[in-house]
Parts: structure tokens; C-alpha cells; sequence
């Protein structure tokens, strides 16, 4: 029912009533999982930040029996999985003994399958350089210590602070907004090593995205 929602997520028990209007996958989605296990699912599109993000406002309790519950008082540990894979990458370059020049991407983020693109998953690519990858990681800084927390808060009240833009504009991302070439007049500060491209600005609407909100 729409009026009282409620989902389990490994074994814990989440009241999204009020998170319905909000989901950037549409209510209808949660409403057909309501009453009932939707770890498979939410780990089909999701990764253990999500829970993290959530868990605090929309947590109402844990399955009885559960890992939730027997660990009730100590959170998941994140990354195991990343860095399983990310030790796998750096021994394949150790064996081929491959050029400082070659560029090994290491698993990035969450690794959602089908979430995140493939070269956040160690695949390789001709078009991301070091460059692309130290612009990624600054974008990330920016969401995950200005928006993320703020964003479900802000979806409620339907309101967006103007000192975010501000933010923006501190953190020398602004530029990036109208794509290349590098705007330096907008922030002051110079483009990213090598110059700001078209993948550039794909990586920065990539992550702004990840903010979860329903608009």
C-alpha cells in the first residue's frame, strides 16, 4: 500500500512510505516489492552505499535470524569485493610487466553490474587517461561530501540551496557544465591535465547523476 511501504534489503527492514514520490526508478517499482525480500533485486541496480545513504532516515527495524541481526550493532564492510578485484589487476600488471605509460584502470565505486560504466570495472579503454581518472575522483569528492547527503532532504522539501551552485563553483567544476573548451573565466581555475574533453563532461554528468534524486 502507498500509505505504509515497507521492504526488506538484507534483512534489514526499510519504510519507504515516505521515499515513493522520491525513487529516481518511480514508486510503482517499490510498491510491488512492498511486504516482501528485495535484496536480489536492489542488488541487481544498486550498491551498498544506497543502503548506507538511507539507512538512518528509512530504518525501522531487522528480520529476526538475519545477518542484519546478528551483526546489529556493526555495519557491513564496503569494498571487499573491490578490492579482491583490484588486487587481481595490479598483480595481471606485475606479470606482463606493463609500462608506467599503460594505463591500468582499477576498479572504481561500487560495482554495480550493468550501474557503472566498464572502465569503472578495471576494463580497459583508449579514450580515459590518468587525467579522466583524477577528474573523476575530484567529482566524487563534490557529490559524496556536498550533495549525497543532503539530497533526499532536499527532495522532500523540493527545494535546492543556492550555496550549493556556490559549492559548484569552488570546487572548479563549474566549466565543466557547458563542455569543452575550458571556460577558466568561470571558476578560475585551469582545466583538467591535458585539457578538458567530450569524455571529460561525460564523466562529470555520469556522477552528478548518481545523486539519486527524482528532480
Amino acid at each position: 500500500r502507498a500509505e505504509d511501504c515497507w521492504i526488506v534489503v538484507d534483512g534489514i527492514v526499510f519504510d519507504v512510505t515516505s521515499f515513493l514520490s522520491a525513487h529516481p526508478g518511480g514508486k510503482k517499482i517499490l510498491l510491488k516489492e512492498a511486504g516482501k525480500d528485495a535484496t536480489k533485486k536492489f542488488k541487481m541496480f544498486h550498491g551498498p552505499k544506497v543502503l548506507t545513504k538511507y539507512k538512518k532516515k528509512l530504518q525501522v527495524g531487522v528480520v529476526k535470524g538475519s545477518i542484519a541481526h546478528k551483526n546489529i550493532n556493526q555495519e557491513a564492510k564496503e569494498g571487499s569485493d573491490d578490492v579482491k578485484a583490484l588486487n587481481r589487476v595490479e598483480k595481471v600488471s606485475r606479470q606482463l610487466n606493463l609500462p608506467e605509460a599503460n594505463i591500468i584502470y582499477k576498479p572504481f565505486g561500487d560495482q554495480v553490474p550493468w550501474g557503472d560504466p566498464s572502465w569503472y570495472q578495471g576494463n580497459n579503454s583508449p579514450y580515459y587517461t590518468d587525467s579522466h581518472i583524477k577528474w573523476r575522483k575530484r567529482v566524487r569528492k563534490f557529490m559524496e561530501e556536498v550533495i549525497e547527503p543532503n539530497v533526499h532532504e532536499w527532495d522532500e522539501s523540493y527545494q535546492f540551496p543556492k550555496y550549493v551552485f556556490k559549492k559548484f563553483y569552488e570546487a572548479g567544476l563549474m566549466p565543466g557544465i557547458v563542455g569543452p573548451p575550458w571556460d577558466e573565466s568561470l571558476c578560475g581555475v585551469a582545466p583538467p591535465e591535458g585539457g578538458f574533453d567530450s569524455f571529460h563532461e561525460l564523466i562529470l554528468v555520469d556522477e552528478l547523476a548518481r545523486c539519486g534524486s527524482g528532480g
